[in-house]
Order: C-alpha cells, then sequence, then structure tokens
C-alpha cells in the first residue's frame, strides 16, 4: 500500500511529528511505501531546519534511517518559505493545494493508497480560501460524498461526532433524526468494515445537560434523538441510549460499547483526548478512500523546539494500515 501524505502547515509540527513516527517505526517501510504531496524546494528546507542525524535529503527523497518518502511535485505551488510558528498566507495555499492533489491520488487508486493528513491551519488556509471549514468537509466534497462522519478514536474509545465544525447556537437545529439514523447505520458500517467488530454496540449521548429532564430544559432527546434510537433498534442495530454525557464518561459506561455517537465536537473529544494521553486518531469515514490524520493541530507554540510528541502522527499511520487491511478481508 502506498501512504499518501499532505505537506500540512509547514510552520507547525506536523512534518517533525512524522519524520518522527517514521524513523520510531522502521518496519512499516518493508510492506509499505510513503509518498509526501509538496515540493522539493519544501522537502529539503524542511529536512535542513531540523538538521536529525537520521534524516537528509537525497536524490529527491526524504531518507530517514535508510528508508525513502518519495516527494509528489505538488502542481503549480505558491511561493513560501518557512516561517515556524507563524500563521502564513501562502503556507495555507501550500497545505490547500496538496490536500487536493493527496485525496484525487488516492480517488485514483482507492484500493491501493491510504491518505494521511498533516495538521493545518483553519486560519491560514481562510486567508485564500474563506470557506473552508476543516478537512472533513473540503476531503468529503472532493470524494463527491454527500455525508462522511468524523470519527476519532484511541485504543480505550471509538467517537462519531453529530455535527463536526459548528458554533453552539447552530447544533441543535442540525441535529435531525434522519440524519441521526444515517449516522447511526454509517457508524454501524464503519465499525464492521473498518475496525472488523462483527456486532457492534453503539452508545447514543443527549445534546442537553441530564438528557433535557423530561424536557425541563430542552427537548431534543424526546423529539429527535430517542426517535431516531428507536428507529435503529427495530432495524436490528445494537444503539442504546440517550446517555447524559458527563455520567457516561464519569462512571465508565463508555467501555460496555464500541462506539459512542456525541452531538458536538468538544462533547466527545474531551474525554477521548484525555483518554488517548497524547495519542488518537481523526478517521473519515463513510469514504471511498481511507483518510486518517493525528489528533492534534499545528501547535506552533512548539514549532522547531523538537519537543512535540509523534504518538499520535504514529497511530494515524497505524490506523490506515491497520484500516486497509480490514477492507480488504471484508471484500473478499
Amino acid at each position: 500500500m502506498n501512504i499518501i501524505c499532505t505537506i500540512g502547515d509547514i510552520n507547525g509540527i506536523g512534518f517533525e511529528c512524522f519524520v518522527k513516527a517514521l524513523h520510531s517505526k522502521q518496519q512499516w517501510f518493508e510492506h509499505h511505501a510513503f509518498s509526501l504531496v509538496a515540493t522539493t524546494g519544501i522537502a529539503k528546507a524542511l529536512v535542513e531546519q531540523y538538521n536529525y542525524e537520521w534524516l537528509e535529503f537525497r536524490n529527491g527523497h526524504i531518507k530517514i534511517d535508510n528508508n525513502n518518502v518519495a516527494i509528489v511535485e505538488l502542481q503549480n505551488p505558491p511561493i513560501v518559505s518557512i516561517a515556524l510558528g507563524k500563521i502564513c498566507e501562502d503556507a495555507g495555499k501550500l497545505a490547500y493545494k496538496s490536500i487536493v492533489q493527496a485525496t484525487k491520488m488516492c480517488l485514483a487508486d482507492v484500493a491501493n493508497t491510504a491518505l494521511l493528513t498533516l495538521p493545518v491551519s483553519k486560519e491560514a488556509i481562510s486567508l485564500s480560501h474563506p470557506t473552508f471549514i476543516g478537512h472533513t468537509e473540503l476531503i468529503t466534497e472532493i470524494c463527491g460524498v454527500k455525508q462522511s462522519i468524523m470519527l476519532l478514536f484511541c485504543d480505550k474509545l471509538r467517537v462519531a461526532l453529530a455535527t463536526t465544525h459548528l458554533p453552539i447556537y447552530r447544533i441543535s437545529r442540525r441535529i435531525t433524526s434522519k440524519r441521526l439514523r444515517e449516522l447511526i447505520k454509517g457508524f454501524r458500517k464503519t465499525l464492521r468494515y473498518d475496525f472488523g467488530i462483527e456486532n457492534p454496540k453503539i452508545a447514543a449521548l443527549s445534546l442537553n445537560p441530564h438528557c433535557g429532564d423530561n424536557g425541563l430544559f430542552g427537548n431534543e432527546e424526546q423529539k429527535t434523538i430517542q426517535p431516531a434510537i428507536d428507529v435503529m433498534q427495530r432495524k436490528g442495530i445494537e444503539v442504546a441510549g440517550t446517555f447524559a454525557a458527563d455520567g457516561f464518561f464519569a462512571s465508565g459506561a463508555y467501555e460496555g460499547y464500541d462506539g459512542v455517537l456525541a452531538m458536538y465536537h468538544d462533547q466527545g473529544l474531551i474525554p477521548l483526548k484525555m483518554l488517548a494521553a497524547g495519542g488518537g486518531v481523526n478517521f473519515t469515514a463513510s469514504l471511498p478512500i481511507i483518510r486518517t490524520s493525528p489528533d492534534h493541530g499545528t501547535a506552533y507554540e512548539i514549532a522547531g523546539k523538537n519537543i512535540a510528541n509523534p504518538q499520535s502522527m504514529a497511530d494515524a499511520i497505524s490506523a490506515a494500515i491497520t484500516i486497509h487491511k480490514n477492507r480488504n478481508l471484508f471484500s473478499r
């Protein structure tokens, strides 16, 4: 399998974590190839910036120990220089172009590729692409899929999000019974085919505190969420809820489920990131391609200081490999 990687924001910690992860897991190169969608100039400059003894740029490749990462030349790249820790419009343009080109490469060879996206700055990209919301939404659009699932996981927890990058005041109106039914169905499918769980059990969280206390402060549970759960249960899907998020995570109830459907971003990701302890993976489910990413951002404040933790990047690469194997097993 060829793991096609985006360059991410060159002023953040993405490249540092990427090469550190590959340095720590050299066995990956025995069965998989790695390509980085960038420019030879930027790749060479980044290698020189970090100056690790096991890292060099040679013959158009990034050489990590005795292994090569191929550079796929970005088409019509912007002229950009590295400015670690700073928001830069041209760095945003570079990151955006890399996402688009790398995604299209994966679409052209779905069976033999996976997409690994390095962290980007939404602010930097929005300077040239004002409608940019995030990786998940852009890649979903390029793939021509109506609705994907933002799924984050570590070894202790898998969380799917009913809404992704939205302000709080808009969340309730985006949560409909139809949307939740589609999400539960898609979540079950990815737990089976991508994670190899034959009969997955799913828990659905409430939107309001204490599940709304029977409508005392919110009725989304009664009018929207519970009806969706009831329909999917009648269809034979093991989904339970609704559960108040605070008690559900504090009591360890999540341990009894293969996946948790959270209603909004922070509701699911705060406990996930605490449990992941520096690791964790962002996976876009319900796409024709495999796309994983580390569960962290650009971390400008530590860029170039050689203290970034590569664990989440390593987890994302490992997850792409495992999901590819699982999909091949189910397609036989």
